[in-house]
């Protein structure tokens, strides 16, 4: 597998892997269940509750569509040609989720450094690890972006 994906979700929404930048999505609302999986990474999703989140005045059926074209838009971004299905995508009849281990999300970084300074020993390490927390701060939690 390549290097692990970056998500950022602070201050924008951005993919970033090597060389590949992705900021644009086909629709919002693929990068708004990107940010979502994202967010909560060791989750596993139940479709029916991302499609009452993401489209919650769908028909069944439409609901289920919606969320296919999405879930193949992420794979598409994703797992480009040669990337075996399911690398970073994981989704099966029943649920979704996002491979922790082809990802890494910023607001983790930054909640991982918030919490290292809670527990640092002495003054030089809390002050390393906020400053590290304020480098990754890159502004309000998805701006644009509605749904809860």
């Amino acid at each position: 597998m390549n290097e692990p994906w970056r998500v950022s979700v602070l201050g924008e929404l951005r993919l970033e892997q090597a060389e590949t930048s992705i900021s644009r999505f086909k629709y919002q609302k693929v990068g708004a269940l990107l940010a979502y999986l994202a967010y909560h990474l060791r989750h596993v999703h139940a479709r029916e509750v991302l499609i009452e989140i993401f489209w919650p005045d769908s028909s069944p059926e439409a609901g289920r569509a919606n969320l296919s074209v999405a879930i193949s838009s992420l794979r598409h971004q994703l797992e480009p040609p040669g990337t075996p299905a399911g690398t970073v995508v994981r989704a099966d009849r029943y649920s979704v989720s996002l491979n922790p281990t082809a990802l890494t999300t910023d607001v983790a970084q930054f909640e991982t450094a918030i919490h290292a300074a809670a527990k640092a020993d002495g003054t030089t390490r809390q002050v390393q690890e906020l400053s590290r927390a304020v480098d990754l701060y890159a502004g309000q939690l998805l701006p644009g972006f509605y749904e809860e």
